[in-house]
Formats: structure tokens, C-alpha cells, sequence
């Protein structure tokens, strides 16, 4: 018998990349007084980022516990991937004030996305993407992390994402974009409520457009939570990036994986198409598959992304263990 849930439908919220408004969609959602964060210092949970070193130490193991000449009872693979993942869920729910509240827990990254129905069938997933472009331009304002290197993460995670959405079918999670809910916040974050199976009468548009920023890039690589200002801009940051940097997005930018959330490119008036919908989407990635991706990424690119991930996590790290 499998235990328990300590908790009903947790959400979780997956960024195609930091700087991509996860902070910003977990607020929204917190808005709504179900739900509830960890009291932890877990703010991100790279659930699915880790969970290929978790689905290979779990083949290696139902191999060894599911020998077909061994006496017992036999199990189910999906109960027991399931099971895996309600333990991981359950550390973060035990830091909750009730049984009854939603668990909302998010991560700035769609990698391993492909491993989220095997290990958490139940829970509620929302992925939010952002302009790819100005992901680039609030990530160099953040930690001068050069824009060729967030724009061939950018891509990768597109693809990511299309690999999900093939597999999945379509009804465990919602897509939203950055900047339609920027445009017009009820008209786009209403049907990703009633998704959630929250209620939009109970949210309080008013004070939400109020909310204050989050940890946006103006601060530099500070986390501050500032009064929204006339002027705040928060589409088309790219256009007052350094020439040397624009110049970086001419050379790396995709313009196809930019249309597969309907983004136009360098477009000066910032022209934002509608969404295209999952069967437009998956058609128009479906050529994406039988590429081989592993010589257009420079290996020069590569090591400076690892070696950017490495001071973020010792940053994140040294953040912490500060009195």
C-alpha cells in the first residue's frame, strides 16, 4: 500500500531559465490564501534539474528488487517511481502550517522536465516562459553571464520543454508567457487559476497590479524587493544592452525556437504574436529532433556556462551560510 499524501495537488513552477518570472508567478499564486511556500530557506527546488542521477540510481535498484525468480509479491514500476517522488514532496510539505494547504514550490529551469508524470503524476505543473532576448539582457544585468551563453540555455530548455509537451499530452500543466501577463494580468493568469483549481473571484486584482518587484535586474545581482515604478520596464530590457553584447544576440539568437512560444525577434516595436497552441507548437519543433546539437554549442560557450554555474552556486551557498 502506498502512503498517503500529506498534502492535495502541490503546484509546481518550472522557468525556462532564472530571470524568466518564476519569482514573480509564485507570488501570484500566493495570492491566493490555499496556498503556501516552505518555511525553509527552499526557495527553488531543482526537483527535476537533479532527477536524472535519481531515475538511474532507481533503474539500477527495481532491477535488483524486482528479480522475477525471487519469492514474494510483485510491485509496479509506477508505484514505485511514484513513491520516490511523493518523498521528495513530503520533505517540503512538512514545512507547511496545515494538511490542508497547496505546497507551491518553483525552479528556474525545464531540464529532466521529461521525468515529471513518472515521479510526480498528482502534482499541478505551470511553466513559464519569457523572450528569450530579454531573458539574455536580465541575466547580463544580473551577473554579466555574456548573452550567446543564456541565449544556447535558452534554446536548449525550448527544446526541453517541446520534448515535454510531446510526451505528456497535453493535460498535466499549464503554459504561460512573461509578457502576457505583464499586458493584461487577468485576461492570461485567470485560466492558469482555474487550472490550478483555485478560485479568480477570491484574488484581489486590484493589490496584485500594486505588487511590489521582485528581485528584478535593475538591482544588479541583488535581491531586493522594490515599489513598482512609473517607467519600470520589464519588456524589451535587451534594446540598452552594450553594443558588444548586441552584438553577441545577432550571432547566437534562433529565431524558429523564439516562434515556438510566438515571440517576432528583433522586432523594434516588440511585437508579440498569440501563443501558438500545443499542436502548433509540436509541429513546428518537430524538425528540432532529428538534429544533432552536441558541435553547434562552442565548447569556449560551454565552459564559460559551467564556470558561471559554478560562482552562482557558491554565491547562493556563501549567501547562506551568513549569520
Amino acid at each position: 500500500m502506498m502512503q498517503e499524501h500529506r498534502i492535495t495537488h502541490p503546484i509546481l513552477i518550472h522557468g525556462i531559465l532564472p530571470r524568466s518570472g518564476t519569482n514573480y508567478l509564485n507570488k501570484l499564486i500566493l495570492k491566493d490564501s490555499s496556498c503556501e511556500q516552505p518555511r525553509s530557506r527552499i526557495r527553488e527546488n531543482w526537483y527535476l534539474h537533479y532527477s536524472g542521477h535519481l531515475m538511474s540510481y532507481f533503474e539500477e535498484l527495481f532491477k535488483m528488487w524486482s528479480k522475477p525468480d525471487w519469492s514474494g509479491e510483485a510491485f509496479s514500476k509506477e508505484e514505485f517511481q511514484q513513491a520516490l517522488g511523493d518523498c521528495i514532496l513530503d520533505f517540503l510539505s512538512s514545512q507547511i502550517s496545515s494538511s490542508q494547504k497547496r505546497l507551491v514550490t518553483k525552479t528556474p529551469s525545464v531540464e529532466q522536465m521529461i521525468n515529471i508524470d513518472l515521479l510526480f503524476p498528482e502534482v499541478k505543473n505551470v511553466i513559464i516562459v519569457r523572450n528569450p532576448l530579454d531573458v539574455a539582457a536580465s541575466t547580463f544585468n544580473s551577473w554579466r553571464v555574456p548573452v550567446d551563453v543564456t541565449i544556447s540555455k535558452w534554446i536548449t530548455g525550448c527544446e526541453a520543454i517541446h520534448s515535454y509537451e510531446k510526451k505528456n499530452g497535453g493535460s498535466g500543466y499549464y503554459l504561460l508567457r512573461y509578457e502576457d501577463l505583464i499586458a493584461d494580468l487577468p485576461q492570461y493568469f485567470a485560466p492558469c487559476i482555474e487550472f490550478l483549481g483555485l478560485n479568480p473571484e477570491a484574488f484581489d486584482w486590484d493589490s496584485i497590479e500594486k505588487m511590489p518587484v521582485y528581485g528584478s535586474s535593475d538591482s544588479g545581482s541583488k535581491w531586493e524587493v522594490n515599489e513598482k515604478k512609473e517607467g519600470f520596464q520589464a519588456v524589451g530590457k535587451w534594446k540598452n544592452l552594450p553594443d558588444s553584447q548586441n552584438e553577441l544576440l545577432w550571432k547566437t539568437y534562433s529565431e524558429t525556437h523564439a516562434k515556438y512560444f510566438g515571440y517576432s525577434g528583433f522586432n523594434q516595436e516588440n511585437e508579440l504574436f498569440p501563443l501558438p497552441d500545443r499542436a502548433a507548437r509540436l509541429e513546428h519543433g518537430s524538425h528540432w529532433e532529428d538534429i544533432d546539437r552536441s558541435t553547434e554549442c562552442p565548447s569556449e560557450v560551454i565552459a564559460s556556462s559551467r564556470k558561471q554555474d559554478l560562482k552562482n552556486g557558491l554565491k547562493l551557498v556563501l549567501k547562506a551560510l551568513r549569520p
